[in-house]
């Protein structure tokens, strides 16, 4: 469940983030003043500045660790966290400290938003709520997320604001020149990736994950000791998941690069955005599959299946102690 409260808060803070960015247009300190020091492709980000992504992004997220964890350490170390990526981005000239400033709180606004969700979020992530059903609302989700982000385009466009118009001062002011051209498309597909495919996963986590067996205390300890792979296990499926996620983004890097090959009687010349597009919807999906629903379920020891009659009846007392309190 907080794995998916992640996701849902790294995909709210994305796409708002972009959503604020087209309106409030705010310049980054390298294209208002040349003296600024600039560190290459670190500096040069063709994207407008107001809020900071980065920050806002990295707030949302690890908050709602912070939330779940409770730990002073813990707290303090995501502390030092923020701070140097905010430090990391005014130094770099690639922000100002009001926008980092702006990107903290609206990190932190959408962390808040998301912890009081989480009587939505928990039932959509429970056994009970259906694959088909979870997969089919994060669809909508994120479809709806992609018309509102597609509505704000043509309103902005349609009212003479030029949402592109950071390219060119980017452009203008790099010293080494941008890296690559900003995609509005491929980074909400990306976001739109994300959310199905932890949809995905957590089903498959679900379906993959060992039912319960009720045997006596004896037999659940000597199978426990049998069935205790420990670091071989773990070190195992942390090998498969890598070998599976790069299989994914070689594959996706690939069809990037060379679909238009593939597709030339059917594109123009130079037409291959939505090749782009594709690729980022299927490669993070594949790859929050993979990370929330196999890697966990591969790595989840068989001896969570059993239950000795002693654990059956913790279970039974602490449910119905949950009941009663409802």
């Amino acid at each position: 469940t907080l794995a998916l409260q992640v996701v849902v808060s790294y995909v709210i803070a994305d796409i708002s983030n972009l959503a604020m960015k087209w309106p409030l247009q705010g310049d980054r300190p390298y294209w208002m003043d040349p003296a600024v020091r600039q560190f290459g492709h670190n500096t040069c980000e063709v994207g407008f500045g107001m809020p900071s992504g980065h920050v806002q992004v990295t707030v949302a997220v690890y908050a709602l660790l912070v939330v779940a964890i409770r730990k002073r350490w813990f707290g303090a170390l995501v502390a030092g966290v923020v701070g140097l990526t905010a430090l990391s981005r005014v130094h770099m000239g690639a922000h100002t400290p009001l926008q980092v400033s702006c990107g903290a709180l609206a990190g932190a606004a959408i962390a808040f938003l998301v912890t009081r969700l989480s009587p939505v979020i928990k039932p959509w992530a429970a056994r009970e709520f259906g694959s088909m059903a979870r997969v089919g609302w994060a669809v909508v989700a994120v479809a709806a997320a992609a018309c509102v982000i597609a509505a704000e385009c043509e309103a902005l466009t349609a009212s003479g604001i030029d949402i592109y118009a950071s390219v060119g001062k980017a452009t203008a002011a790099c010293v080494e020149g941008v890296g690559k051209s900003v995609s509005s498309a491929r980074g909400v597909a990306r976001d739109c990736g994300a959310l199905v495919g932890a949809a995905v996963g957590r089903s498959l986590a679900l379906v993959l994950r060992p039912k319960h067996t009720l045997v006596s205390a004896a037999a659940a300890m000597d199978a426990n000791r049998r069935l205790d792979f420990g670091w071989g296990r773990a070190l195992v499926g942390a090998i498969s998941a890598w070998v599976a996620l790069q299989v994914v983004n070689a594959g996706a890097d690939v069809f990037q690069s060379n679909g238009h090959v593939l597709f030339r009687r059917a594109l123009d010349a130079g037409e291959t955005e939505w090749l782009s597009v594709v690729s980022n919807v299927v490669k993070y999906t594949l790859l929050l599959a993979i990370g929330t629903g196999l890697v966990p379920a591969f790595l989840a020891s068989p001896r969570s299946s059993l239950l000795s009659e002693s654990d059956l009846s913790v279970h039974e007392r602490e449910k119905a102690a949950m009941s009663g309190t409802n």
